[in-house]
């Protein structure tokens, strides 16, 4: 609230001064017919200043803006300045804000984007061709006799049983999170795609021109397993801790596919025979691109 001279305008447009000081015996009108004395416009000077000292921190109300206003044209006629300066609303400063506390950014609870796509892409292949036994859908798969460029990609989208879908699956979500955590939802699924595509131009060149068929996402999990470990390789506790922990695991995977490769034996599950060396293909691909990105210049050394 702010403090206003005692002022009030009449019918006729003549304003009075309140009784102050030595002239309480009286109210005295200000107005172009009855000059006043200079004794009151000197008294009714320093009302119209401290009121507008007053309303240079504090917000004046309408009514105040419009006496003071009045006032100071009045003083001026009788040739006295009343040192008052036009007070807006916006001009009165406001009370400082507090900063706004800065709020930490959240950590992403469950899996991101990228891995929850790739899961939904492989679960509704599996669900389709299982449902709707569309002939389209029977063309997804690698064919080695009769091979079609987007077989390389659309066969790291195809299972052959729930076990197979199911295994890989869980890879995905463990080691896709990883990968997205680090890489983003586009670094896991560039890796998902160019490790799976090196996984069925191995598993093709392996057998050309044979019946043979070559499906499954194992190739590219394999490629995620080489990402997700290489990217922890980080100088800090938390990160060389997470990098042995997943190595381990890793190289396990890695040992019994070589093993597997150099002895000629390939395992067999729910009767579909598993492609060992599309498995280390799609492992070295994810080594590639970890090297390759690793020698790209940051954005701070652009």
């Amino acid at each position: 609230m702010c403090v206003s001279p005692s002022v009030s305008v009449a019918a006729s447009g003549s304003m009075t001064l309140g009784s102050v000081g030595a002239c309480s015996s009286h109210r005295l009108c200000l107005s172009p017919t009855s000059p006043p004395c200079e004794s009151h416009l000197r008294i009714y000077q320093s009302r119209i200043t401290y009121s507008s000292r007053l309303c240079r921190t504090r917000k004046p109300s309408p009514c105040t803006l419009a006496a003071l206003s009045d006032g100071d044209d009045i003083l001026k006629k009788y040739g006295i300045d009343a040192a008052v300066t036009e007070v807006a609303p916006s001009a009165v400063p406001s009370k400082p804000q507090a900063p706004r506390a800065r709020v930490p950014a959240q950590r992403r609870k469950g899996m991101g984007n990228g891995v929850f796509s790739l899961l939904l892409l492989n679960f509704g292949v599996f669900a389709a061709a299982r449902l709707l036994n569309a002939p389209i859908l029977a063309a997804l798969p690698l064919h080695h006799w009769a091979p079609q460029w987007w077989q390389f990609i659309t066969a790291t989208f195809c299972h052959a049983s729930w076990d197979h879908l199911s295994g890989n699956a869980f890879s995905l979500l463990i080691f896709g999170r990883i990968v997205e955590d680090e890489e983003g939802g586009v670094g896991v699924w560039a890796t998902y795609l160019l490790c799976g595509l090196g996984g069925c131009l191995a598993s093709y060149f392996s057998a050309p021109h044979t019946h043979t068929v070559s499906l499954g996402a194992s190739a590219a999990v394999f490629g995620l397993f080489a990402v997700a470990v290489l990217t922890k390789f980080k100088p800090t506790l938390r990160h060389l801790l997470e990098a042995v922990v997943l190595g381990t695991f890793v190289m396990k995977q890695l040992l019994n596919e070589v093993h597997m490769v150099s002895s000629g034996r390939a395992l067999t599950l729910a009767g579909v025979q598993v492609g060992h060396l599309a498995h280390l293909a799609g492992a070295l691909v994810g080594v590639v691109l970890v090297l390759i990105l690793s020698r790209l210049p940051s954005g701070e050394e652009k």
